[in-house]
């Protein structure tokens, strides 16, 4: 009895959860569309008369139509983990590497906003892992920096080895 209590228990707290993260990642979609929706009027409606002004409503709808992909990458992410289904695809390659080539291609993107990138590391690091998986989670730390980051500010990656493993943080 004690065991079917509680499996029922746990059943009402993953369903609780599955209905949070979908009222979350509905929430999440609703933002870029309300400004795209918003942005795209305002060009229809002759709102920007200069060509920097269209040119920046037009940045602002690119900028949102990619948060909206990278929304829906990440949905499609966490299903193919949920189902078992992601098969990684490991490989030895230098980690310090893959940082620099992230800076390199944020690199207009913070100077426009006056914003440094650097990398800090005590040594290269040869690590093992899925490279493609390893280089989405540092563009989401990465993102999640530049939002939080004021202008004239720097974002760091920084690499630590502690024991076997090798660790990194964004600041």
């Amino acid at each position: 009895n004690e065991q079917l209590t509680s499996g029922i228990t746990n059943r009402k707290k993953i369903e609780q959860a599955q209905k949070e993260f979908v009222s979350n990642v509905s929430h999440e979609i609703k933002t870029p569309i309300s400004i795209i929706s918003g942005y795209a009027e305002g060009i229809k409606q002759g709102l920007a008369t200069t060509d920097e002004e269209r040119e920046e409503f037009c940045d602002i709808i690119i900028d949102e139509c990619q948060r909206m992909t990278d929304i829906v990458v990440e949905l499609l992410s966490l299903s193919k983990l949920e189902n078992g289904t992601v098969e990684l695809d490991y490989s030895n390659f230098n980690i310090n590497e893959l940082c620099e080539i992230i800076i390199s291609k944020f690199k207009l993107k913070c100077q426009n906003a006056h914003i440094n990138m650097i990398l800090k590391a005590d040594k290269t690091f040869e690590v093992r892992a899925d490279y493609n998986e390893i280089e989405k989670v540092l563009i989401n730390y990465f993102q999640n920096a530049y939002k939080h980051v004021i202008d004239n500010g720097t974002i760091s990656f920084i690499l630590k080895e502690e024991g076997e493993y090798v660790y990194i943080g964004v600041n």
